[in-house]
């Protein structure tokens, strides 16, 4: 499963694919929210057509995630507010998967900062990240997505704790293939 394609076909059917998830149509939530859904898709198909591919191993993984500890401890956290991507967005593809579900991030350059989405990937689907990590500033900025803003709207709180999957940056995300009933599980994600 190749997971520009896979993220690329869910943003083409987004938001009409969260709304059926909860049995909701169009006339069901407020016209900015759904104005903001449609700007989101719109973002997040651009940055994915031009995004480069990366993939990383746990070995990779392992050395990047000793950097970042290492950075954090000399109290240098403020270095990544001066990472630059040569290239508008870049996906990153992690191989081994976790929990069954292969983690991909979406880093997109935002005027002078690097903004960070996580997704997980499996066969069964897609759970989109429910934040955007900003790099702008120190402590990093975490913005809700209009996909959290829509999932707000209909999930009850004693559902949140079901299924529920933390990613690295603290993003929660929240399964929503096979939801079918009136309380149904969705996610938030932003870039």
């Amino acid at each position: 499963m190749d997971a520009r394609v896979e993220l690329i076909k869910f943003y083409e059917s987004y938001p009409e694919s969260l709304l059926s998830v909860y049995g909701k149509s169009r006339s069901d939530i407020a016209p900015d929210l759904f104005e903001s859904l449609l700007q989101y898709r719109d973002i997040q198909l651009h940055n994915l057509s031009q995004a480069e591919i990366f993939k990383v191993d746990d070995e990779a993984e392992t050395m990047l995630a000793g950097l970042m500890n290492e950075l954090s401890q000399e109290g240098l956290e403020d270095t990544f507010q001066h990472v630059k991507l040569p290239f508008p967005a870049m996906l990153i593809e992690k191989v081994s998967p976790i929990n069954g579900f292969r983690g991909t991030g979406l880093l997109t350059r935002v005027d002078t900062a690097i903004e960070a989405q996580f997704h997980g990937l499996n066969t069964d689907g897609l759970l989109p990240s429910l934040t955007v990590v900003s790099a702008s500033e120190f402590p990093f900025v975490v913005v809700p997505t209009p996909t959290l803003d829509l999932a707000d709207g209909f999930l009850y709180v004693d559902r949140l704790s079901e299924g529920m999957v933390q990613d690295r940056t603290n993003a929660i995300t929240i399964p929503f293939n096979g939801c079918r009933d009136s309380h149904s599980s969705e996610t938030r994600g932003y870039a």
